[in-house]
């Protein structure tokens, strides 16, 4: 019982907290600018460079303006979706069914996916 009800408030909780967070973050980012190591060092975006921007553009409602600051942000949330369906599924049919496939080329491809997104970003204007 204990377990139902922590996967049912499980996506309140953690949205409230986010939400939270980010409304703290966004009143005070102009005097808290982290600089991304790698692109201090090399010149070069990573893969979650524009992810503050993104997620600013996404609580305005900028659905497309954050998708063009960021789009691994959007494969991120599907990611956590996924993985609290299966948990659902999991507790509340008790059923082992996997959403999300366990297997190394699935993470592999997860990471070329990635990889070609660095490269485009950083090589094709």
């Amino acid at each position: 019982m204990k377990r139902k009800l922590f996967v049912i408030c499980l996506p309140f909780v953690v949205v409230s907290l986010f939400l939270i967070a980010c409304d703290i973050y966004i009143k005070f980012s102009d005097s808290l600018r982290f600089p991304c190591i790698l692109y201090t060092l090399t010149g070069y975006l990573c893969p979650s460079c524009g992810a503050t921007r993104c997620i600013k553009a996404l609580l305005k409602g900028k659905i497309v303006r954050s998708f063009i600051n960021n789009p691994l942000i959007f494969l991120l949330i599907v990611f956590i979706i996924l993985i609290y369906i299966q948990l659902f599924l999991k507790t509340f049919f008790k059923t082992e069914k996997k959403i999300i496939p366990e297997s190394k080329f699935f993470y592999i491809a997860l990471s070329g996916i990635i990889l070609i997104y660095c490269i485009v970003r950083n090589f094709i204007p």
